[in-house]
């Protein structure tokens, strides 16, 4: 198996990544030994540049894992967003989590993913949009942020849905 390493921006931290780790077959996450942060994010992400030019929003998803990985950064810059229908009626996705950096969800940016079980929320997050998760298979999500936002029906038709577990953040 191949080798390479991902920097994190914050620590300055080198960390060897297999080939295995990128593909993210083996179920772990890349994250910076030192601070925690998310190196590497799950292949077949679309990213797209802010406005701003100061960070990069996931704009589309084309990859088959399981579990997908929405990193703290990308290329070097934060990622801040998630665009409205990102993921919306994929079959594939059984767990998501989101970095730290991710502010804002779009509408229905997981709607309809049928088999998407469990899902990890950032702390960064301030807005998520109506209908998140609505339609999902998820039995569990961790919320870690103490969003300000919360939009209309997020969970609504998810039958499935046994635990939500709130973060140290969450303070409301």
């Amino acid at each position: 198996a191949g080798s390479s390493t991902g920097t994190c921006s914050t620590c300055g931290q080198v960390e060897q990544l297999t080939e295995e780790k990128l593909l993210h077959t083996n179920g772990d996450t890349d994250t910076c030994s030192v601070c925690n942060r998310v190196v590497v994010g799950t292949e077949g992400l679309a990213y797209t540049m802010t406005p701003n030019e100061d960070g990069y929003i996931v704009s589309g998803y084309t990859g088959e894992a399981k579990d997908v990985i929405i990193p703290d950064e990308h290329l070097g810059l934060p990622v801040v967003g998630i665009t409205l229908n990102t993921f919306s009626g994929n079959t594939t996705i059984e767990s998501v989590s989101i970095g730290n950096f991710v502010a804002d969800i779009g509408a229905n940016a997981f709607y309809n993913c049928a088999n998407l079980k469990k899902a990890t929320i950032g702390t960064g997050v301030k807005t998520l949009g109506n209908t998140v998760f609505r339609a999902t298979g998820l039995t569990e999500v961790t919320i870690n942020c103490d969003a300000t936002n919360w939009g209309s029906g997020m969970f609504a038709q998810c039958a499935s849905l046994e635990t939500v577990n709130f973060g140290e953040n969450v303070t409301s």
